[in-house]
């Protein structure tokens, strides 16, 4: 195998398991987690680094409540990772960092522009 082909096996490698890992923590913050200030909150992405030690999750809601559902994810982070790791059967699972997905406040900011631009 070429170091062009292992780095693209290793890319594919990785988003798979950033896909299999956004789904799991969709499922745990619907079904494990019962904190209404996450009550709300959507998975839009995770980004796992090269290592897989670290995985930003890439969360939305509304735009009211990003401070609380922060903190709602901070407070349950253990449990979280705890219920992933064992979901997945990973022996180690990577820290996971909760962050506001700024393309979808992007694209409301947008959505916004453009409805008021219409009423004009």
């Amino acid at each position: 195998m070429t170091r062009r082909n292992q780095e693209n096996h290793v890319s594919k490698g990785i988003r798979k398991s950033d896909e299999q890992l956004r789904e799991v923590l969709s499922i745990i913050l619907m079904q494990e987690i019962n904190d209404p200030r996450i009550e709300f909150v959507v998975i839009t992405s995770v980004d796992l680094n090269s290592d897989r030690s670290v995985a930003d999750v890439f969360v939305s809601t509304d735009p009211d409540r990003y401070d609380a559902a922060l903190a709602g994810l901070e407070s349950a982070h253990g449990r979280i990772r705890s219920l992933a790791a064992h979901a997945l059967g990973w022996r180690e699972m990577p820290e996971l960092r909760f962050k506001i997905d700024p393309a979808i406040d992007a694209g409301a900011r947008i959505d916004a522009v453009i409805e008021q631009e219409q009423t004009r």
